[in-house]
């Protein structure tokens, strides 16, 4: 009976390990998770291409090599676009209240709108009245009438944002 391993024998199943981790990457939604176990599997693949004959096969590592630096070169991406450092101070309150949106999804939304500050009372919305735009209140305060009742609210909050999804007046 033969209970030693080589090493050779142990590099034959690095195929199995890059199935294996291919197969687990495609289970998560996480882009970031995804890339790493893709390029974890790519790498075990190489590492088979290297050690599966008696000379690398080199069409297979040149394939996967391109695979694994484009899954890089994409992680790298990623990454970059969901970091909330470059925000401004405001957007960074915003983001911080807004927190179930990636940054890249906020970095768009925030495109989109406009920012305003004013000293003087202003009317937002009229009850009865077609919104034009969602409005978001970071700061300050805000006194809603609504059916002739007056009611104090807090910052942070939308105004007006089921009338302006549901494109039905306010």
């Amino acid at each position: 009976l033969r209970t030693m391993i080589t090493t050779k024998e142990i590099l034959q199943n690095f195929v199995h390990l890059g199935a294996l981790l291919y197969f687990v990457c495609f289970l998560f939604r996480n882009q970031i998770l995804l890339r790493s176990f893709a390029m974890a599997a790519d790498l075990a693949y190489l590492i088979y291409y290297f050690n599966a004959a008696d000379k690398p096969l080199w069409s297979a590592v040149g394939c996967n090599f391109v695979i694994l630096l484009l899954n890089g070169v994409m992680l790298v991406i990623i990454c970059r676009d969901n970091r909330s450092a470059d925000f401004t101070e405001n957007e960074l309150k915003l983001y911080s209240r807004l927190k179930s949106i990636s940054p890249p999804d906020f970095r768009k939304i925030v495109r989109l709108g406009k920012w305003h500050r004013t000293k003087a009372d202003l009317v937002l919305t009229v009850e009865g009245q077609p919104l034009s735009s969602l409005l978001y209140i970071l700061e300050g305060e805000l006194l809603i009438e609504k059916s002739g009742r007056k009611i104090k609210a807090m910052p942070d909050m939308f105004v007006g944002e089921i009338a302006f999804v549901t494109k039905n007046p306010a």
